[in-house]
């Protein structure tokens, strides 16, 4: 795997010529990137603020998509394409935190490929997701009914519920899901449910009676 991945770099150097404006599609590394905590004399400094910044830059989501390379897939594990790996334009660089570098406009492109299914060989078309235009977007959020999706955050529609909520010595507002919530609560026996507007166990018949 790892000397795949060189031949990919290799190739995707030698089609740019610039590392900055060719990136290989791939995924993450599963391990963590190690961080060293500076000491605060050196993160105040404007030569670290400056390198940071210099850096951030030049790696930003562009309105410009650069040059990747992408690895062809077929809809079965035993379909194999030649060629395997297509060079189309795509978002890629940093946003700010909370945003992704997404495509603001994309077409389809069509490459002729050789494709191999069960020792069969044929030829024909495949169709690869293109990016003409890029821009720094919201990172998706599911809201729930109580919300709505305003500025990249799930803002809560029912604000109006909270002075009451404050005013209960038991609960607390959530404003992770817009709910006057207990402060504490408990697993109940077999016999009792939880009822969260006393914020107890209580009798299962009881707390039908009071339903």
């Amino acid at each position: 795997m790892k000397i795949l991945l060189i031949l990919f770099s290799l190739l995707c150097t030698s089609v740019q010529g610039d590392y900055e404006k060719c990136i290989l599609e791939c995924e993450d590394t599963a391990d963590p990137h190690k961080f060293t905590e500076h000491d605060d004399n050196v993160c105040q400094t404007k030569e670290n603020r400056d390198k940071i910044d210099k850096a951030h830059k030049m790696f930003g989501c562009e309105k410009e998509p650069v040059r990747s390379l992408v690895k062809l897939k077929g809809n079965d594990y035993n379909v194999k394409f030649t060629p395997s790996i297509v060079e189309v334009n795509r978002c890629r660089g940093a946003c700010s935190p909370g945003l992704n570098c997404v495509p603001a406009e994309k077409s389809m492109k069509e490459f002729d490929v050789r494709r191999l299914e069960n020792g069969i060989m044929t030829c024909g078309k495949v169709e690869v997701e293109e990016h003409i235009s890029c821009r720094c977007e919201c990172s998706p959020k599911t809201c729930n009914d109580k919300q709505k999706f305003e500025n990249c955050e799930c803002i809560c529609l029912n604000e109006d519920e909270i002075p009451e909520c404050e005013m209960s010595d038991k609960h607390e507002w959530s404003s992770t899901d817009c709910e006057c919530k207990c402060m504490d609560s408990v697993q109940c026996g077999s016999m009792h449910m939880w009822d969260s507007k006393e914020c107890k166990c209580v009798l299962k018949e009881e707390n039908d009676v009071k339903r």
